[in-house]
């Protein structure tokens, strides 16, 4: 590997394990105990309502997955790039008296200009994917909403919900997948 993709790839992994330790885990635990603590709440208003809950988490893993999974591959598309760049970057510093010699300024222009190209590329599909997991996240959450008011409604009732009680539950629902 070129040096610029080894010490890019280095920062970035020193980087992310600080971040896991010193954030990662205690979120995590905060988020399942959240999690249980919310479910545990909705299962106490309405057991249909718990069961209806029950179903969103797997939709929510799947759509977490299928983000995750995208996102780490555009991330190391884009670790490889940075590294690169930085590669031709350090290359073009130490031979500037050789490129300057040989006239191979515009060669090496276009040569780092491509791969300039081709980072924001990879950066573009980094933070595609980090703009588009919220809002698909939204809809389920809008979704769920819409479904307790339908199913909690007088019409229906559905849930054996009074109306109070579903505007707690949407605030569970909202608290669970936010």
């Amino acid at each position: 590997n070129p040096t610029g993709v080894t010490a890019s790839r280095f920062i970035a992994d020193v980087e992310n394990v600080n971040t896991l330790f010193s954030d990662g885990l205690v979120s995590m635990l905060v988020d399942c105990l959240k999690i249980i603590g919310i479910a545990v709440s909705i299962f106490c208003f309405s057991f249909r309502l718990g069961l209806l809950t029950l179903l969103l988490i797997p939709a929510v893993f799947g759509v977490s997955r299928f983000f995750r999974s995208r996102m780490l591959k555009a991330q190391t598309a884009n670790l490889e790039q940075v590294g690169l760049v930085n590669n031709q970057l350090d290359e073009s510093v130490k031979n500037a008296a050789m490129i300057k010699v040989f006239h191979k300024e515009a060669y090496m222009e276009e040569r780092f200009g491509l791969a300039l190209e081709e980072n924001f590329r990879t950066k573009e599909r980094v933070n595609l994917y980090s703009s588009c997991y919220a809002p698909v996240i939204q809809l389920l959450r809008s979704a769920a909403i819409v479904l307790v008011v339908l199913l909690s409604s007088s019409q229906m009732n559905l849930l054996g919900m009074s109306l109070g009680m579903a505007a707690a539950a949407i605030d569970l629902i909202t608290g669970l997948l936010g």
